[in-house]
């Protein structure tokens, strides 16, 4: 499942162009009203990701607990940020899909104001449960047995990063919206630590369980 949220994720990102609340209105029409097929398919994948996202975070939850034992602190916290991941990422994708059904007809004001609110905000304000989340799982898999730190200690750099990302929030048209580049390097960090971990977990499933010990 963690290999198919990034397949899924890479497939969102291929699809969608990212238009930005600073560019011109030509080009968002474009994209919203010409390639609404593309969109639409971009809309269809985000909701696919927090899917998909919410189902490998229920089941690294229960791996990582047999670490953690009665103090599943760590393991909370990933799959409540997996939640919240979600919610927004369904949000983000819904407010998309309304701009392509609505594109054709609203006036420029109308459709900067839905794009506004898909970038920076929410396009921004998504990376932040995805950092909680990944870095609790890392630093719950480097308190114990059963992964390579190397794994672990590649999750915590992409927690740091994208949460200094969200410092962008502060001005996000302004010079310290570029701060947000840090997360563009945290998702690259994700995508190695979520592939390296899946392939962990396939290659090795019962070795894992068997070093972390019996569940309590």
């Amino acid at each position: 499942m963690g290999l198919l949220t990034i397949v899924l994720l890479l497939a969102e990102l291929a699809t969608w162009q990212n238009p930005q609340f600073s560019d011109p209105i030509s080009r968002i029409r474009h994209y919203f009203v010409v390639d609404r097929g593309l969109a639409n398919a971009s809309v269809l994948f985000a909701a696919l990701v927090a899917t998909a996202t919410l189902i490998f975070a229920a089941g690294l939850r229960a791996v990582l607990r047999r670490i953690e034992g009665d103090t599943d602190v760590l393991s909370t916290i990933l799959f409540g940020s997996a939640v919240g991941f979600a919610a927004v990422q369904m949000v983000f994708a819904a407010v998309s899909g309304a701009i392509v059904l609505s594109a054709g007809q609203a006036t420029d004001r109308e459709i900067r104001l839905l794009v506004g609110m898909d970038d920076p905000y929410l396009d921004t304000l998504r990376i932040l449960p995805l950092a909680l989340m990944v870095g609790a799982a890392s630093l719950a898999m480097l308190s114990g047995p059963g992964f390579a730190r190397w794994i672990g200690w590649v999750g915590v750099a992409s927690a740091a990063l994208n949460l200094v990302g969200e410092i962008s929030l502060l001005d996000p048209t302004g010079p310290i919206g570029d701060v947000g580049n840090a997360s563009q390097v945290g998702l690259l960090f994700f995508l190695v630590w979520a592939v390296a971990l899946s392939i962990t977990l396939i290659r090795r499933p019962v070795a894992v369980a068997g070093e972390l010990g019996p569940a309590r």
